[in-house]
C-alpha cells in the first residue's frame, strides 16, 4: 500500500491501483474508511490519519462486504477508543524548518462502566520547503504547512445489550501547501505560451528544482468536519449494527501555474461536498460450521465545484481588445450521487477444515447534476454554457465464491474467484458532458499462509492472481484505456530471528496490459 497527500488529498494505492486525480465528481479505485465510514472524496481522509490504534487493509476487488468502489481493494482507518482507566498521551516534534508538531490526549471513564470518552488534538506549523522569486527579485518561501486536528469520541453503554459510538472529527488548513513544479518541456511548449511568455520577460525555473517563481501568493485552505454514531445491539446471538454518518469537506486553493514571474496563468479551486451513509448489519453467531452477514447500505453525496483558470497569455490567439487581464474560463459543476446496496457473505463447513464461502452484493447508484462553461474577457462575454448532464444509473451484481482449507494447524490455504464494481459518472468542473462508464474487475486468487517452527517463521504466498479491468476514468479526447489485465505472483517471508529482531524478505511480480483504442 501507498500513500501520498496532493493538494489536500489523500492518495492510496494498494498493489497499484486507486486514483491520483483530484477532480470532483470522479473516485478512486481503493476505497477509504475511517472506523467504517466511507469517503468518496479523498481530501476527507486527511484528519483520519491522526491518533490512530491500527489500519486495516484488505486487496480488491471488496464488491461483497465493502462494496463501493472497492475494486483495488479498501483501507479502514481505525482511531483510539476511550479507555477503561484515566490516561493521557503529549508528544512534541520538532525539525528544521522550524517545524513543531504538538498532540494532546486524555481518556478514560466519566461514568463507571457506563460512560468513556476520549478527546486528542494536534497542532503542526513549519516554513515552507520551496524559495519563490518574486517580481523585482525578492525572495519568499512558500510550501509551508499549518494545520489543525481535533477528535472527541464517546463511547455510552446505554444496557447490557445496547452500545453507542459517537465520533465527531474537525481539521482545518491554512498555508501555501500547493505548489506546482517544472519538470521539463510539456506544455510549456505550446507556442502561444512561450511567445507570450518571451514578450513578457519571463523565463522557466530549471527542471525539478524547488526553486520558483511567481507574481502571487498561492493559498491552500482545507476545513473538514464530520460525525459519526455507531449502535450495536445484541439480540440474543446475533449482532445488529447501525452505523449513521455525514462529513463535510470544502477544500480551497490558488495557484500560479506558469511557475513564472508574469502574469500569465492562475488556477483557483474550489469544492463544496457533503456526504451522508446509512448502513446496517446483521452477524450471525459463529457456530464453527455456519455463519453469516447481511447488510443494507444507502449513500447520498452532492458536490459543488469552482474551476476558474485565468489565462492571459491567449489575447493573441483570440484578439480580445487591449486589457491588462484577458481571459478568465469558469469551469463550474455540481453532482449529486445517491447509492443503494444490499449483500450478504456466509462460510459454511464442508468438513472441519474444509469451508466453502458465498457471497454477493447488488449496488445500484444513480449519478446526475451539471457544468457550466464560461469563457470572458472581462469585457465581453465569449461563450457561456450551462449544460446539465444526463442522469445515469448503473447497476453491478458481483458475488464471491471461495474456499478455505486449513491443512494443518500452521498452514492455511484458500482459493476465491471475486467481482469487483465502480460506477461510472461525469467529469464535473471540466469541458466534458460525455458520462464515463463503470469499472469492472473479475479477479481469482490462490494461496498459502503459514505460521511454522514455533511463529518464528511466516509465510504468505500468492501463487496467482489475474484480473480483467474494463477500466474508465477521466473522459478526454486523448486518453481511452477500455481494458487492463493484471496478473501477479509473490511470496513474502517474515522471519523472527529473536526476540529483538526480526528479518523481513519479500518477492512480487506484476505483469500490467492494456487493451483499447489507445493503449498508451
Amino acid at each position: 500500500m501507498n500513500v501520498a497527500f496532493y493538494q489536500g488529498e489523500a492518495q492510496i494505492f494498494i498493489r497499484g491501483i486507486g486514483y491520483a486525480g483530484v477532480i470532483g465528481g470522479t473516485d478512486s479505485s481503493t476505497a477509504l474508511h475511517v472506523n467504517g465510514v466511507y469517503l468518496s472524496r479523498s481530501s476527507a481522509a486527511v484528519p483520519g490519519f491522526f491518533d490512530v490504534e491500527r489500519v486495516e487493509t484488505v486487496r480488491g476487488p471488496q464488491g461483497t462486504l465493502y462494496g463501493r468502489n472497492a475494486t483495488g481493494g479498501s483501507v479502514n482507518v481505525i482511531s483510539k477508543m476511550p479507555a477503561d482507566e484515566f490516561s493521557m498521551d503529549a508528544s512534541l516534534l520538532v525539525g528544521n524548518y522550524d517545524r513543531y508538531q504538538i498532540f494532546a490526549a486524555a481518556s478514560g471513564p466519566i461514568v463507571e462502566d457506563r460512560l468513556r470518552v476520549r478527546a486528542a488534538v494536534q497542532l503542526e506549523d513549519r516554513d515552507g520547503y520551496t524559495v519563490v522569486t518574486r517580481p523585482g527579485g525578492s525572495k519568499d518561501r512558500i510550501e509551508d504547512k499549518s494545520d489543525l486536528t481535533a477528535r472527541l469520541t464517546i463511547d455510552y453503554k446505554a444496557s447490557d445489550t445496547l452500545d453507542f459510538l459517537l465520533i465527531g472529527d474537525y481539521y482545518r488548513a491554512d498555508d501555501s501547501a500547493i505548489v506546482w513544479f517544472y519538470n521539463g518541456p510539456g506544455a510549456a511548449n505550446n507556442p502561444f505560451y512561450r511567445d507570450y511568455l518571451a514578450d513578457n520577460g519571463g523565463a522557466l525555473p530549471a527542471p525539478r528544482s524547488r526553486h520558483v517563481s511567481s507574481d502571487i501568493t498561492p493559498f491552500n485552505k482545507l476545513e473538514i468536519w464530520g460525525v459519526s454514531l455507531k449502535g450495536t445491539l445484541q439480540l440474543g446471538d446475533y449482532t445488529l449494527t447501525s452505523l449513521t454518518a455525514y462529513k463535510k469537506t470544502n477544500p480551497y486553493n490558488f495557484n500560479d501555474t506558469d511557475l513564472t514571474t508574469v502574469n500569465a496563468f492562475t488556477q483557483l479551486k474550489e469544492e463544496d461536498h457533503r456526504q451522508w451513509s446509512q448502513e446496517f448489519q446483521l452477524v450471525s453467531p459463529d457456530t464453527g460450521n455456519f455463519s453469516w452477514i447481511l447488510g443494507l447500505y444507502y449513500f447520498h453525496e452532492k458536490n459543488d465545484i469552482r474551476n476558474e483558470y485565468f489565462l492571459n497569455h491567449v489575447d493573441a490567439l483570440f484578439e480580445f481588445p487591449d486589457d491588462p487581464e484577458c481571459c478568465l474560463l469558469r469551469l463550474n459543476g455540481a453532482t449529486k450521487t445517491d447509492a443503494f446496496a444490499v449483500f450478504g457473505e456466509a462460510e459454511y463447513g464442508l468438513t472441519d477444515r474444509l469451508k466453502l464461502v458465498l457471497g454477493g452484493r447488488y449496488s445500484t447508484e444513480k449519478r446526475d447534476g451539471s457544468n457550466d462553461l464560461v469563457f470572458v474577457d472581462f469585457l465581453t462575454p465569449v461563450l457561456d454554457n450551462v449544460a446539465p448532464f444526463d442522469a445515469k444509473t448503473f447497476n453491478a451484481f458481483t458475488p464471491k465464491i471461495g474456499l478455505n482449507f486449513q491443512a494443518t494447524d500452521d498452514v492455511f490455504l484458500y482459493a476465491s474467484a471475486s467481482r469487483g464494481f465502480k460506477s461510472g459518472g461525469f467529469n464535473a468542473g471540466s469541458y466534458q458532458n460525455t458520462p464515463f462508464d463503470p469499472e469492472k474487475i473479475w479477479a481469482y486468487e490462490a494461496g498459502i499462509k503459514s505460521d511454522l517452527f514455533d511463529r518464528r517463521l511466516a509465510s504468505w504466498d500468492p501463487l496467482d492472481r489475474s484480473g480483467v479491468w474494463r477500466y474508465r476514468e477521466l473522459v478526454r479526447p486523448d486518453v481511452s484505456a477500455a481494458q487492463a489485465v493484471t496478473r501477479g505472483e509473490g511470496n513474502t517471508t517474515l522471519y523472527p530471528a529473536g526476540r529483538r529482531l526480526a528479518e523481513y524478505a519479500g518477492v512480487a511480480r506484476l505483469h500490467l496490459k492494456h487493451e483499447g483504442e489507445n493503449p498508451t
